[in-house]
């Protein structure tokens, strides 16, 4: 038992402790109640397999973070990017947006993208990483370089890799067969010395699609023929279009002649407006295509079992065959945080976890998200075909940093469209394609 002046010491410290704490409350609100939840807006272009999985995603996110609420918005393809730009003029908008890469440019320009917060890596990678420089080294980390700064945009860092891919040349091993080849070709010619037999034993298809009708894939076709001929048609700054040059011509006078001498592709057959070229192939409309990369052979057996019976992949075709493989064009998506939100640090702490779950995606849908450990894991290199796609985004490059994308591919399909469809010779159409690009970039 306490005597009185022990009671009288203990009563005041009592006193002087409530009173401290009573301070703390009203300096610091937020800690004495309990946090307070936020709700957080995350769009991504629609594709019911990602959904699936993305949704079971969100569910492990709200578990792990209850302070915070993931409201998600699948958008189609085609809308996502004019929805967001509307969308933000008005001072709206996502939290995240998962969103091509050719558009990030654009939105960086004007000021619109946040920069990735690094703080958030420990919330995924654990108290080590906290802190900002730590975060941004196991960030940095985590990527190859041309990955990585494939989201940088004058310096910063304003976006997170997400669903990275890159063309392979797909082909349909029964309908070849029937034509007498029982492998994909490995250049220009040999493609070309087998589309006369090929059509001939699959009457009411063609040996080869290429895309028409979409300028995305258009333009990311073009991009690596231009490459394998040895040019570019555009620098990696996005500054210096190149479409004047003797290589463009050379990809324009091949495309033609693919089209218009050797009737390897019949415009006829499609893909019509609205389809993409993987959908002739899919019809069994085409022996060959090039505009899918590793996550069409997921796409092939869950929806298509006869054709994923009979497919083969290979390296994109070379010009000559000592020519070194120039890989694809790689494309991607990115995670992004627009300035306008109200909730950074969560929306920043959601990409950040959806990014983490790179093994997981490609196992799941076979999209690679874009990280060094899935790209080099024992699973990933087990998956089938896996090297053929390693090398097409090992060799690959990543599209131009062009502000103005969607002008200049809608250009670059102008150009083409009226060599192979139209009347106009190779010669002239680059003249006219490569002064447009001037007047577009610096007028």
């Amino acid at each position: 038992m306490k005597n009185d002046t022990e009671k009288k010491v203990f009563r005041k410290s009592l006193a002087i402790l409530l009173a401290t704490a009573c301070v703390g409350l009203s300096l610091y609100p937020a800690q004495a109640a309990t946090a307070k939840k936020v709700e957080i807006t995350y769009w991504t272009h629609e594709e019911p397999i990602n959904q699936t999985f993305e949704n079971i995603l969100i569910k492990e996110f709200e578990a792990k973070n209850p302070t915070i609420k993931i409201n998600y918005l699948p958008v189609s393809e085609g809308d996502i990017i004019t929805k967001l730009a509307t969308s933000l003029a008005a001072g709206g908008g996502p939290d995240v947006v998962n969103l091509i890469r050719r558009a990030m440019p654009q939105l960086a320009s004007k000021g619109l993208l946040s920069s990735v917060d690094f703080t958030q890596i420990e919330s995924v990678y654990g108290a080590k990483f906290a802190g900002a420089k730590k975060g941004q080294a196991k960030f940095n980390s985590l990527y190859e370089s041309k990955i990585q700064k494939a989201y940088v945009w004058e310096g910063k860092q304003v976006g997170i890799p997400h669903e990275v891919t890159a063309y392979a040349m797909y082909g349909n091993k029964e309908m070849l067969a029937k034509g007498g080849f029982n492998k994909l070709p490995e250049t220009w010619d040999e493609l070309i010395s087998m589309c006369s037999a090929v059509n001939a034993a699959n009457p009411g298809a063609e040996t080869l699609v290429l895309p028409l009708n979409i300028s995305s894939q258009l333009y990311l076709v073009f991009d690596q023929m231009v490459r394998a001929a040895g040019s570019s048609p555009m620098s990696q700054d996005g500054k210096k279009p190149n479409l004047d040059s003797p290589e463009v011509v050379k990809v324009l006078t091949l495309w033609r002649d693919l089209i218009k001498k050797h009737k390897c592709i019949d415009p006829n057959l499609g893909p019509a407006a609205g389809m993409v070229a993987e959908e002739v192939f899919t019809d069994k409309k085409a022996a060959i295509f090039q505009t899918a990369g590793a996550w069409y052979v997921k796409t092939m057996k869950d929806g298509y079992p006869d054709l994923y019976k009979n497919y083969t992949v290979g390296n994109l075709p070379k010009f000559k065959a000592t020519d070194k493989p120039t890989g694809g064009a790689i494309f991607s998506y990115g995670l992004l945080v627009p300035q306008a939100s109200k909730h950074k640090d969560a929306a920043w702490r959601f990409a950040t976890y959806l990014a983490a779950q790179g093994q997981r995606s490609f196992d799941t849908v076979g999209v690679w998200y874009g990280d060094k450990a899935t790209f080099t894991s024992a699973a990933t290199q087990k998956s089938e075909n896996w090297s053929v796609f390693r090398d097409s985004i090992n060799n690959g490059v990543f599209l131009p940093t062009v502000v103005g994308y969607i002008q200049w591919i809608t250009l670059v399909r102008g150009m083409v469209e009226s060599v192979i469809l139209g009347n106009v010779a190779p010669e002239q159409a680059v003249k006219d394609a490569q002064i447009a690009a001037i007047k577009l970039l610096y007028s």
